[in-house]
């Protein structure tokens, strides 16, 4: 993570990452007048943080760095439709069974999700 400083005696805000991912940022007043002004929003800052190229006072987000997370979001996509109307079956944290339930056995796993407030 970059060295965060005091910029002219004033704390700037610092980001800290858990786990590689975004837990927190604190924004000073001038912050949120400067993202307002040019038409950021507070969620633009996580997205930046996350997939970012830390520098030594900040995230750069590259060409390089989007470029790479659109190729990893394709890459899922293709895996969920691959995967999509799969039903994995899990008791606790034991996975029982995975299939492809058919139209009547879809309709009644969502019909009691719903009953139990699981939806």
């Amino acid at each position: 993570m970059p060295n965060r400083s005091n910029h002219g005696g004033r704390n700037r805000a610092s980001a800290k990452l858990v786990f590689g991912q975004f837990a927190r940022l604190r924004f000073s007043k001038h912050s949120t007048t400067r993202i307002q002004q040019r038409g950021y929003r507070l969620n633009d800052l996580e997205i930046i943080v996350q997939h970012g190229t830390p520098t030594p006072d900040g995230y750069f987000l590259r060409d390089r760095d989007v470029d790479s997370l659109q190729r990893d979001l394709e890459c899922q996509l293709k895996k969920l439709e691959h995967l999509r109307g799969s039903y994995a079956v899990v008791d606790g944290n034991d996975v029982v069974s995975i299939y492809r339930p058919d139209h009547a056995r879809k309709r009644s796993l969502l019909r009691e999700a719903r009953e139990t407030g699981r939806e």
